[in-house]
Formats: structure tokens, C-alpha cells, sequence
């Protein structure tokens, strides 16, 4: 590990993630929800507490759950983003509480893309999903085309100063940082 003594996290509302995704000998502190709402307290009160994290990662599952239930492009839907939206909110306040926004990137991003008839599948509009990077060290910017999902990875281990490994398919979009990086915490 990189950061063997700073605290990794992982909260997720879909617990096959921490059950099965993220190594155990990587030492994140896994916490699983039953909800959204469930996973924002608890990260809520993980700040309030002190907690100060290196690496945090969240997932939050009830988009993806209304598109698969409702359709892409039903009310269900709609209204889950604007929900995850308030616990995004949530979940920045809780950072910028503990006056962290100066040393914090926030990568939002979408396992995949919708249609009004379908989800997940391999048509454009399902295979295109969101990415949005925010932060004191980004420069403000329309990601290219050819950004990926997979591009999460580049991005964070950027961040943190870490060298990307060769055999990264995953790459960094040129200029979407400044000159700083993440100061150590």
C-alpha cells in the first residue's frame, strides 16, 4: 500500500463492492448501507467524528436502481438523480466542514449510460456515461470525448502523486490539472 498508515474508506450502498471488488489486505475501513440515505449518514458522521481520510471512495446505488426498475428516463429516475444530488450536497458539506475542499477531488462517474428503452446495454447513449472531476487543482473544463470511466483510476492515482503504471489502459485527460496535486493530510 501506498498510504500504509492514512485511512482508506469505502462506503457503499451495492455491497458486492466492499464484499467482493476492494482487496481486503488493502486495510479500507468497508462500511455497507442499505440506502442511500444510510451510506450519507454514515459518512456524515464518519467526518463529524474527526475522521480524516486519505482516499474515500462512495457509492451510492438508487440511479442505477430506478433505471433498471423504471427506464432511464422515467420520473423514478429523474427524481433518484435529484436525490443523489442532495446527498452529494450532503456529503460536501461534511468535507468542507472540516475545512478539507482545498485537498479534496471529487470524481463523479456513472457505471454506464441510459436510453428510453434500455440501460447498461451497448447502443452510444448506454455505453457513454458520466465523469465529472472537481477540485481545488483542476482546471475547469469539458472532459474530451475520448474520456473514459476506466480514466477514474489515472485520475486518482494523479492525484495522489502516484506513479500511473505502464499497463494502464487508463489515462489522465490532458489538462485537467493545474499545477498542484492533492497536498499529504
Amino acid at each position: 500500500s501506498y498510504f500504509p498508515n492514512d485511512k482508506l474508506v469505502s462506503f457503499c450502498h451495492w455491497s458486492n463492492i466492499n464484499k467482493g471488488i476492494i482487496e481486503n489486505d488493502l486495510h479500507v475501513h468497508k462500511v455497507n448501507r442499505l440506502s442511500d440515505a444510510l451510506v450519507t449518514a454514515a459518512i456524515v458522521s464518519y467526518f463529524r467524528r474527526g475522521n480524516l481520510p486519505k482516499l474515500m471512495f462512495v457509492q451510492l446505488d438508487n440511479v442505477d436502481h430506478q433505471a433498471h426498475s423504471h427506464g432511464g428516463f422515467s420520473d423514478e429516475y429523474y427524481e433518484a438523480i435529484e436525490k443523489a444530488d442532495t446527498f452529494l450536497g450532503d456529503i460536501y458539506d461534511a468535507i468542507d466542514d472540516r475545512e478539507l475542499m482545498d485537498n479534496s477531488l471529487f470524481i463523479v462517474v456513472a457505471d454506464h449510460g441510459e436510453t428510453a428503452d434500455g440501460h447498461g446495454g451497448k447502443t452510444p447513449e448506454e455505453s457513454t456515461a458520466v465523469l465529472a472531476v472537481a477540485g481545488h487543482s483542476v482546471n475547469k473544463m469539458i472532459l474530451p470525448e475520448t474520456t473514459h470511466n476506466r480514466d477514474v483510476a489515472a485520475i486518482a492515482l494523479y492525484a495522489l502523486g502516484i506513479e500511473i503504471p505502464d499497463y494502464f489502459v487508463s489515462t489522465v485527460p490532458e489538462g485537467l490539472f493545474g499545477e498542484s496535486r492533492l497536498k499529504a493530510v
